[in-house]
Formats: structure tokens, sequence, C-alpha cells
């Protein structure tokens, strides 16, 4: 009786263990599938972020390309515009060179036009003396004409007066001499009677 009581005994310590086994493998095997489902759900995970980093680095190579090609329009654009800048400075450098030219021409030909007016004047005003001098020396001429004139004049009546006094000395001297003829006649007669 007492073997069959520890038979027993050990009988249900056998199963008691089975069981114990038993309930260890279920929950291991609960366990590994706990973990094998969280690995897959880290697997899926990192196969999204994998996906969502090729992606990322899809963005970044394109904006990258982006960034390339608008540095390489950014330089070919600056280089444009340093040359229109260039261009423009010559432009500027050359329309003042003209400027200061024009200018200085300006100043020559104003003061061209000041000694040529100064000429002018200087001319208008001998011009103007030698017209006032001439303008006396005619009314000078112009007197002594008078003078002349009226000297002549006289001198024309003079000579009528003096031509008048010889006619009439000529007229007196024919009259003498008639009446010395006619005196010489009567001489004659007397000495012939």
């Amino acid at each position: 009786a007492a073997e069959a009581e520890a038979a027993e005994a050990a009988r249900a310590d056998r199963e008691a263990a089975v069981a114990a086994a038993e309930k260890e493998v279920a929950a291991a095997l609960e366990a590994r599938a706990a973990e094998k489902e969280r690995a897959a759900a880290a697997e899926e995970r990192a196969k999204g972020v994998s996906i969502a980093l090729d992606k990322t680095e899809a963005r970044l190579a394109e904006a990258q390309a982006e960034l390339e090609e608008g540095i390489k329009y950014a330089s070919e654009r600056v280089g444009e515009l340093d040359d229109a800048l260039e261009f423009a400075q010559d432009n500027l450098r050359r329309k003042e060179r003209e400027l200061a030219e024009q200018a200085d021409a300006a100043a020559r030909a104003e003061k061209e036009a000041a000694k040529a007016r100064a000429q002018a004047e200087y001319d208008a005003a001998v011009a103007a003396r030698e017209a006032a001098e001439a303008k006396a020396i005619a009314e000078g001429e112009a007197a002594e004409a008078a003078i002349a004139k009226a000297e002549r004049e006289a001198a024309l009546a003079q000579a009528d007066a003096a031509k008048d006094d010889a006619a009439e000395a000529r007229a007196a001297a024919d009259a003498s001499y008639e009446q010395a003829a006619a005196a010489e006649r009567r001489a004659d007669e007397a000495i012939a009677g």
C-alpha cells in the first residue's frame, strides 16, 4: 500500500511536471509567436523606413539636381549681367568722354565767340571812329568847298567888275583916241589952211 501510494505520488508528480513543462512550452511558444510578430512588425516598419528613405534620397537627389541647375543658371545669368554691366559702364564712360569733349568744344566755341564778339565790337568802334573822322573830314571839306565856292564867286564877281572896268577903260581910251585923232585932224587942217 505504501508503495502504491508512493507510485501514485510519483505518477502525480510526473503528471504535474509534464503539465508544468507543457505549460512552459505553451508559454514559450506564445512568447516565440509574439516575438515573431514583433519581428515581422519591426521588419515592416524597417521596410517602410527604407522606402521613405529611398523617397527622401530621390527627393534629395532631385533637389540637388535642381540646385545645381539653379546654380548653373544663376552663374550664367551673373555672367550675362556682368557683361551687361561692363557694356553699360563702357557706354557711360564713352558718353562722359563725349560730353566732356562737347563741353570743351562748347567752351572753346564760347571763347572764340567772345573773342570774335570783342573783335567785332572793336572793329565797330574803329569803324565808327573812322566814320566820324571821315564825316568830320567831309564836313570840313564841304565847308572848305563852300568857302572856295564863295571865294570863286567873289573872284568871278571881281573879274566881271574888272572886265567892266576894262571895257569902260577901253571905251574911254577909244574915246580919247577919237578925240586925239579929231584934234590931230583939226590941227592938220589948221596947218593946211
